[in-house]
Formats: C-alpha cells, structure tokens, sequence
C-alpha cells in the first residue's frame, strides 16, 4: 500500500490598495511588496498566492495614470523645443499603464479576485452606506466606502468558496480600520481567516507558518539530509567537501588529546557519522545537526624485563621472537620493536633517547653500559570525543538540497570506560 499523499497547506494573500500603493507611475506594487513575493514564491511545504480584489486593481490603475498625466507638461514642451510631435496622448498614457499592470500582474504570479455580482447584497450596501457602518465613513465620502465594501465583498466570497487543505489560511492585509473591522464582523467564526494591518504582520506570519513543519516533513526530507551530508568513500557528500573531520582535528586539539587519569598515552581511531537531527525551518533553510564521535583508547606504560641474547660491538639487540630491528635516525642507537614493547641498550655513557612510532611515543627513558629496558603499552580505557556539527541547507522548489553551510562546530563532551 502506496504512502498517502501529502498535501501541502495554501496561505492565500488578499492586498487592500493601501497595502501596495506606491507613487512611482511605472510601479503596481511598492519594491517591498515586490520583494515580499519575491522572496517566497518557491516554498515546497506551503502553497502562496496572492491576490488582487478587482476594485484594487482598477483603483491601482487610476492612481498610476494619474501620475502618468503629469507627464504630459513636460512633454509639451520639449515637443515645442525639437518642433516634433511624439504623439504621446492621455490616451496613449491610459493605455500604457493598462499593458504595464496586466504585465506585471503576469510576472509577479498575481490573481485578479473578481466579485461574482449575482452574489451581491446591494440592500445591505446600500443600508451600510446610509446609516455610515463600516467600511462606509461618517460625513460624505460615500466613494471610498463603497469601494471598500467592493473589497470586502471579493475577501468574503473568496473564503466562503475556498476549499482548502488542513492548516491553511486566508488572510487580508490592509491599513484600513473600518475595512479591518468590517471584515472581522463577518468572519468572527472563521478559525482560518486572518486581518493584518501591515506587510510587517504578513511577513512574521509567513515566516511562522514555513517555519512550522510536522512529523511527515521531517519523516521525507531527513533521508535526504543523511544523504547529502555523508556517504561513506563520496567525495561529493557535504562532510568530504567542507573536510568536517580536519576541522574538528584543527579546531579541537586540546579536546582530542585529552587523557583519563592515571594514561600515559592516547589514540584515536575511526569517526563515526550519525543520521542527522531536524532543528528548525526558516523559510527555504532547514537547520540540522549532526553528532560524530571519534573513537578513542587510553594506555598506560608496564615496565618489562628483556634478557639479553649477545653483543655485535657496540650496540646489543635484544632476542624477542617477530620483533624487528630498528634504527633511530642519528644511528646511533639500535633496538627491537615488538607490538607495544620497545628494547634498547647501548655500551656508550648514559645518554637520553625516545622512539616515536607512527601510533604514538612508545619510550623514554636513560641507558648507561648494558642497562636493559623495557616498556609495555597496556590499554586502560576506551572511549569517545563527541561533537555537533550544526549545518543548513536550502530545499529548492524541485525538493533537491543545495547551499549548504557549516553554522557551528562544538565538542560535547569525552566519556571513558573501564576495560
């Protein structure tokens, strides 16, 4: 049986005019709305639209061919200054803004939220308008009012039609009070409806909403996290790329040559990469830290007795049976090198020495005439070095991972056991 799908919650955005006004003729919307939208119009975990009741738009248009027409001054007159006509007209204007909204209706994904007329309440209007109830005003204005109550009509008819996923929302964003509260009356028991009075309030509850996620989000999208940050021998994988490990080595010396009381010696072996932990989401950014331990084993020196089998002259070699002879680079010494035993003697005076293998330091010490000296590596305790690696990774709109960053490397803590 095939994993239900899921369907992903819809925020559907409502602007009132004074939400988006901007003076620039060429402009429908102000450059932070434009930003607003901009910014997310990708998410995967939330579906946005956004919306334009039909009044709004035609008011838009009015207001932006207003402002065209003061051009039409300056451009009688440098028609007079070149002695040529640009043919440049009010209605040429009119029109022009007409074609640059439809356009930027277009490219910005907007909805125009027309008012089905035959669902119209006018005796209502028109009551509302008389006695002066919201969004109508007191005095004379009666236009702007009923232009609001246009708006708060298409608001109304887009929630009373929505069909709409668990967890979704309708929201209307205007600086009207009397609009503001005219819609609040209606909607009083509408549990998905929200008023904002400004774009700062959409903002945060947008930012709210995609930073909301559930047990089925982070149930699909950890696999792939795991995946992206390490795959064993995958050079591509976020931990090769970004060398995690040498940073840790780099930045956590002291931590890693950390020794338990009473150990002489440590060595640390192989790193272990743990499945990712959700954090948090913040918009596209998904917030995730992974643990990796570094295994660890503490050692103390036993001292050993080494007999002796004969002299070659100066240097005298030690009868250990599998050990191998080595020699200090000075040359001068020699001795045997059995796993975690080290012997040396030499027949000049008392001189100081130290061997250092590839695994570690294995011998200090002083020899004079035909002192013998042994020194055995016994392990203590075994342990582990634990760090979190706090990364983030964007989840574009086609769900693949990409952008990622270190965000904080920090050392937990070092636990030891007995043998």
């Amino acid at each position: 049986m095939g994993r239900k799908k899921i369907t992903a919650p819809e925020l559907k955005v409502v602007f009132d005019t004074n939400a988006l006004f901007t003076d620039v003729a060429s402009d429908l919307l102000k450059q932070e709305v434009v930003e607003l939208i901009r910014k997310n119009n990708d998410h995967t975990d939330v579906v946005i639209s956004w919306y334009l009741p039909e009044t709004v738009r035609h008011e838009r248009q009015y207001q932006m061919s207003q402002k065209a027409l003061t051009f039409l001054g300056p451009i009688e007159r440098l028609e007079k200054l070149l002695g040529h006509n640009l043919s440049i007209t009010k209605e040429f204007l009119e029109n022009r803004v007409g074609t640059v909204i439809n356009e930027q209706i277009a490219t910005y994904g907007l909805k125009t939220l027309e008012i089905d007329s035959t669902k119209l309440d006018l005796k209502k209007m028109m009551l509302d308008s008389a006695y002066r109830r919201p969004p109508f005003e007191t005095g004379e204005k009666k236009e702007k009012g009923f232009r609001d109550a246009l708006v708060a009509e298409a608001f109304m008819q887009l929630v009373e039609s929505a069909a709409l996923p668990k967890g979704s929302l309708i929201v209307l964003v205007t600086g009207d009070q009397l609009l503001a509260e005219a819609v609040k009356n209606r909607t009083l028991t509408r549990t998905h409806v929200r008023i904002l009075n400004s774009l700062e309030d959409l903002k945060g509850l947008i930012n709210t909403i995609v930073s909301t996620v559930d047990e089925n989000f982070v149930n699909v999208i950890q696999p792939k996290a795991q995946k992206f940050f390490f795959e064993l021998e995958n050079r591509s994988t976020f931990i090769y790329k970004q060398n995690v490990t040498g940073q840790i080595n780099d930045k956590f010396k002291d931590e890693l040559h950390v020794l338990p009381e009473g150990a002489e010696l440590r060595e640390n072996g192989n790193y272990v990469v743990y499945g990712p932990r959700f954090i948090r989401k913040e918009g596209k950014r998904i917030f995730w830290a992974t643990k990796i331990t570094v295994e660890a084993k503490a050692y103390k020196y036993k001292a050993v007795e080494v007999q002796p089998s004969g002299s070659t002259g100066k240097n005298i070699f030690m009868s250990v049976p599998g050990a191998t002879t080595i020699t200090a680079p000075t040359s001068t010494w020699s001795g045997t090198y059995l796993p975690n035993v080290l012997t040396s003697t030499w027949d000049q005076p008392a001189q100081s020495y130290s061997t250092v293998s590839s695994s570690g330091l294995y011998g200090l010490g002083t020899l004079s005439g035909f002192e013998r000296l042994g020194k055995q590596k016994v392990l203590m305790k075994t342990g582990f070095s634990n760090f979190d690696v706090s990364w983030s990774v964007n989840r574009n709109q086609d769900g693949k991972l990409s952008a990622a960053r270190i965000d904080e490397l920090k050392h937990t803590e070092t636990t030891w056991s007995e043998t």
